[in-house]
């Protein structure tokens, strides 16, 4: 899975929608056109990735500024010409989008109905062949892996009061609608800004989770993070008002959930867990800005790749957080492992081989050294792959530590440890 953040258009490269109506051959002009900020870094990256035919793409909202249409419409244009042939297939079995708040288009507000303020943006989806996004309802697809491993990908509108004065406080609510009177574009409104989820599609989340089995991982798409971020923010109402609610309805479905999320401009992986609920853990992924952009003072950009493993008997096991950074316009992938299941409730997941090669583990060992003693007690000669492979899903398991190092590390001097006795 291909996880994008923040794209924020507008601040990318201001030439941009000039070329883009001018001349429909813009991939060839990319490196000299966007070159000088390292765009061209994260392109040729993308390009790569999406070349690798990832499963899904999930894009986590914000990808104009303040409502601006037209620059709305200008980065779907150009996400489909990263590759140029990525979209001619189904979008809706690639595409996964949210709505972000920068998205919206307050001037569009009504008091009777939430969905002006989202017409630009639906309008915008259909003219470029995108799927529809979530508004009033959530959006669920189940999709399939090599070996028929499985996830639910779920998207829900964190949104959804975004722009809305009737959910402000009663005794503010007249005061800011003067406001807004006066100067329907005025930027404090924005900072009185209302981000919250409709509590019926929490429900209806929560119900499609309840009724998928424990070989299905569940990965949420939306825009807020459910945690209060670390950046210190004056503004009113800049967190998601009714996130606790999220919170609670997730952590008691007693399982290992994605949540996936931009917002922060940053990529941080946060894991909300109960003592009440033993196999709670909400595994909180965030994507930071895709570009570099000066006007919100930024150098760590990129995008996420988010991998999932699963068992020989496909229970999903953890995944790994592939993060493709470009610092300071240097590339670089950080890669995390964040492991599903604790102990006690892995032991039951090891399989009898595994079992065997555990009982083999009596120090710190390398893999050439316990393939010689695997092949000393069965009497059959084995790989130093199929070894690995073996000691890797113990390692998910947590009964190892092992130290796989970097693909260079030559595979028969990597280190194992036994953790579980």
């Amino acid at each position: 899975m291909l996880h994008i953040g923040d794209i924020h258009f507008k601040y990318i490269n201001r030439d941009y929608s000039h070329i883009v109506k001018r001349d429909s051959s813009f991939p060839s002009k990319l490196s000299r056109v966007l070159s000088s900020d390292g765009c061209s870094s994260v392109i040729g990256n993308l390009t790569d990735e999406m070349n690798g035919n990832p499963l899904v793409i999930l894009l986590s909202g914000d990808l104009c500024v303040r409502g601006d249409t037209e620059d709305f419409r200008n980065c779907l244009k150009f996400l489909r010409l990263i590759p140029q042939d990525f979209f001619i297939s189904d979008p809706f079995q690639k595409v996964f989008i949210v709505p972000g708040n920068h998205d919206i288009d307050r001037r569009e507000f009504a008091e009777d109905s939430i969905l002006p303020k989202f017409r630009p943006m639906i309008d915008a989806l259909k003219e470029n062949n995108f799927p529809e996004m979530p508004l009033d309802s959530i959006r669920t697809e189940e999709i399939f892996g090599e070996d028929s491993v499985r996830a639910l990908i779920i998207t829900i509108n964190s949104c959804y009061g975004c722009g809305e004065r009737r959910c402000y406080p009663e005794k503010i609510r007249e005061v800011i609608g003067n406001l807004l009177d006066k100067d329907p574009n005025c930027k404090d409104f924005e900072d009185l800004d209302t981000p919250m989820f409709n509590r019926e599609n929490v429900d209806a989340l929560a119900s499609c989770i309840r009724n998928i089995d424990n070989n299905c991982i569940p990965v949420i798409l939306s825009h807020h993070n459910l945690l209060t971020q670390s950046t210190p923010k004056l503004e009113l109402y800049a967190e998601l008002i009714n996130s606790g609610y999220m919170r609670d309805i997730l952590i008691g479905l007693n399982r290992p959930i994605l949540y996936l999320h931009g917002h922060l401009h940053d990529d941080p992986i946060e894991i909300i867990s109960s003592p009440n609920f033993k196999n709670s853990k909400i595994i909180c992924i965030s994507a930071p800005l895709l570009f570099p952009n000066t006007e919100f003072g930024s150098r760590n950009f990129g995008f996420n790749k988010i991998k999932i493993y699963y068992t020989n008997n496909k229970t999903p096991i953890g995944c790994e957080v592939i993060n493709n950074k470009f610092a300071d316009l240097s590339p670089k992938k950080n890669s995390v492992r964040i492991r599903f299941w604790d102990l006690p409730h892995t032991i039951a997941l090891i399989t009898d081989q595994e079992r065997e090669i555990l009982k083999l583990i009596e120090r710190e060992m390398y893999l050439t050294d316990l393939k010689n003693a695997s092949d000393k007690k069965t009497g059959q000669i084995s790989s130093l792959d199929e070894i690995e492979k073996l000691i890797d899903e113990l390692d998910w398991l947590g009964l190892v530590e092992y130290n796989k190092g970097s693909d260079t590390n030559p595979l028969g001097m990597r280190k194992v440890c036994k953790v579980v006795i």
